[in-house]
């Protein structure tokens, strides 16, 4: 029913392209699956029979992606005018996937609107926003925190 999976092969008894089954016997059907995106998919293969439909279901998944960043980058402390620059090694110990920091203010906008490289808050700048991550590799997020007079605290 979706373009994502399709029935590539068929195998009948006795090599024959096409047939019969009698009780007891059996077909294998070669499922391939395309995905276009890196989300999860459902479908259904129904087969046909002298008494009706049977529907198999068919998932196809990946293994999610998994960040060890913690969630709190604790920087240290700065005096008003200062900077401190730290750098944080994150890692994806899950499958492959695309990621991106946003401001929380930006939560609810359309991926294709934001174009930062960067997400920059009162008094932090962290990036990259984009980047991604195969199993097991990691990269350096940089945070720098320069406290400004005027700035929420």
């Amino acid at each position: 029913e979706t373009p994502y999976f399709k029935v590539a092969r068929v195998k009948w008894p006795g090599g024959e392209d096409s047939g019969v089954l009698a009780p007891g016997m059996s077909v294998h059907c070669l499922v391939k699956f395309a995905p276009d995106s890196l989300k999860d998919f459902e479908d259904r293969l129904v087969v046909v029979s002298e008494e009706g439909e049977v529907h198999i279901a068919l998932t196809g998944k990946r293994d999610p992606p998994i960040l060890d960043l913690p969630s709190l980058l604790d920087v240290g402390a700065c005096l008003l005018g200062g900077v401190i620059q730290k750098t944080f090694r994150v890692t994806n110990t899950g499958g492959p996937g695309a990621f991106r920091m946003l401001n929380v203010c930006d939560k609810e906008v359309p991926e294709h609107l934001i174009t930062y490289q960067e997400v920059k808050t009162d008094a932090f700048v962290v990036g990259p926003a984009r980047f991604s991550l195969d199993t097991n590799e990691a990269m350096d997020v940089h945070v720098t925190f320069k406290p400004e007079e005027g700035q929420p605290s």
